[in-house]
């Protein structure tokens, strides 16, 4: 029987793919003195700057997954504004699988700038501790109801992997969601004759062009591993060119055997549709035979 996901699954999915494109293994910059000052500046009545500007609490795993976690994990805890594409405000690595975790995500940086207001808290368990890739493998969970600065005791707990996710959205019928302004978006599909000659180690390239047009990409994103169906978005910060979404496309999925998106080779697996309207959603796109 297919597993059913709390309500706040698609959404997580979404503000997990958007935090790919704008994390690495380069941590956030810590809040400079100005920065604590202007905050401080800002309270009234006192309160503590560390206080104000912080969320802590703890990262925990539901008990079905608990043996999928190992003392060599990484976890990361990003907080972002509900609905925003862009990087996360602040965030933090965690490590090892002794459960509960604590965490303390400072917002002082984020707060000085002037984004203020609630936040999401995400937690990854992240299989191959790169913060800007994903794998099936990973698990996610996610606050379902946005947090102020300054609370303390926020629970996550690790609900389901990205496969899951995204398995359970399929046989749902509901396209996998993208968060900001999705120009394309759906599901990487394969043969079962074709799934040997995939690996979890393999890099797939999504790439968007005007209908009709040859040349280059108009949008471009990478995918990582072989957990199939596999979702995909093209969102404006996955645009090469700038300028405005056409509003036809076609969509071309590769399984790049090398991981080189200038190259082909006969080992590589591709899929390809329309032409689409742009905005379309829960597009199949199913992998055969390259180049």
């Amino acid at each position: 029987m297919p597993r059913v996901f709390p309500p706040w699954t698609a959404a997580a999915l979404a503000a997990c793919l958007a935090c790919d494109q704008h994390m690495s293994d380069t941590p956030l910059p810590e809040a400079s003195p100005a920065d604590r000052a202007a905050v401080a500046a800002g309270l009234a009545g006192g309160v503590p700057t560390a206080a104000f500007a912080a969320i802590g609490g703890t990262v925990d795993v539901a008990p079905r997954l608990a043996a999928a976690t190992s003392p060599g994990d990484v976890v990361f805890v990003l907080a972002r504004r509900p609905g925003d594409p862009g990087p996360p405000l602040a965030a933090e690595r965690l490590e090892g699988n002794a459960y509960p975790l604590p965490f303390t995500l400072d917002l002082t940086a984020a707060l000085a700038a002037g984004a203020g207001g609630p936040v999401q808290v995400i937690a990854k368990l992240d299989r191959d501790g790169d913060a800007g890739t994903s794998v099936a493998e990973d698990l996610l969970g996610f606050t379902p109801a946005p947090v102020s600065p300054g609370t303390d005791g926020v629970r996550v707990t690790l609900e389901a992997s990205l496969g899951e996710i995204a398995a359970e959205l399929e046989r749902s019928g509901e396209p996998p969601p993208a968060a900001g302004a999705a120009a394309v978006s759906g599901t990487v599909l394969i043969p079962d004759d074709l799934r040997g000659r995939t690996s979890p180690a393999d890099v797939l390239f999504v790439t968007a062009r005007r209908a009709g047009a040859s040349g280059p990409p108009v949008a471009a994103a990478r995918l990582r591993g072989n957990a199939y169906p596999m979702p995909f978005a093209l969102r404006d910060d996955d645009r090469m060119l700038g300028g405005p979404w056409p509003d036809t496309l076609t969509v071309e999925v590769r399984r790049d055997a090398d991981g080189d998106p200038l190259t082909r080779g006969a080992d590589d697996l591709v899929g390809r549709t329309g032409p689409l309207a742009r905005g379309a959603r829960g597009v199949r796109v199913t992998l055969g035979g390259g180049p």
